[in-house]
């Protein structure tokens, strides 16, 4: 499988900290959003605020099966939203000042591995790809979305990840090499091939890292969440 690339700088840490347990290793991530993380697998969603030990409750407990979180503000209050891909379904869910709802919106059905927030064409709201088996592209206009994948150069392939690499979009996929979004401006955007493999780099040990503020938080292979502080900021 193709994978984007992610590089992992060596820092130093102090003893680490355990702070839950009970994730799936095969379907374990991380983002940071708001000055918290959210850690999630198949097994269900944890949210901690940064520097804290103890999950929080903001609406995402009954969560299971899912596949990626994205935080993104796609309404312009200044919070981080989630889209949130379950084996099921894509769904947004908005932020409430720290506590989560799932918005009744129509998300087109599909096979989605990774959600990536972009302002696409520029007009100064984010719009959201879903990649997956067939990818899709959401126009946020301020008020809804609408599908525009139609005005999108996207390749045939499984998609199964995806990044912004400045105003581009960088997409890899299972069964093709990658292709980086050239974006042309005013929506406009060329796909091109990238003749070289992205590489995968990650800590031993580990099944899914994020590096915060200097710290690292880390979900190994027994299931456990565990975050590594750095020394240098003398907490």
């Amino acid at each position: 499988m193709n994978l984007l690339v992610v590089l992992l700088f060596s820092l130093q840490f102090a003893a680490p900290v355990k702070l839950a347990d009970g994730f799936d290793p095969s379907t374990a991530g991380l983002a940071a959003f708001d000055g918290g993380i959210i850690a999630w697998s198949a097994n269900g969603v944890k949210v901690f605020r940064y520097g804290s030990k103890t999950p929080v409750d903001c609406g995402l407990d009954g969560l299971r099966d899912v596949i990626s979180i994205s935080p993104g503000d796609f309404n312009g209050d200044g919070l981080d939203d989630l889209a949130i891909l379950t084996k099921f379904d894509a769904e947004l869910w908005v932020n409430r000042r720290g506590r989560f709802e799932k918005l009744n919106i129509f998300l087109p059905e599909g096979a989605y591995n990774k959600a990536v927030w972009a302002d696409y064409d520029h007009d100064g709201n984010l719009d959201l790809f879903l990649l997956g088996d067939k990818s899709v592209l959401l126009r946020n206009d301020g008020a809804g979305f609408a599908n525009v994948s139609n005005n999108f150069p996207f390749v045939q392939g499984r998609a199964v990840a995806g990044v912004t690499r400045d105003s581009d979009l960088l997409v890899t996929y299972s069964d093709r090499p990658a292709v980086q979004y050239v974006d042309e401006g005013g929506g406009r955007y060329e796909a091109e091939e990238l003749k070289a493999r992205p590489l995968l780099v990650k800590a031993l040990g580990t099944v899914a890292v994020l590096d915060y503020d200097d710290d690292r938080f880390e979900i190994r292979p027994d299931g456990s969440l565990i975050w590594l502080r750095s020394e240098t900021k003398g907490r």
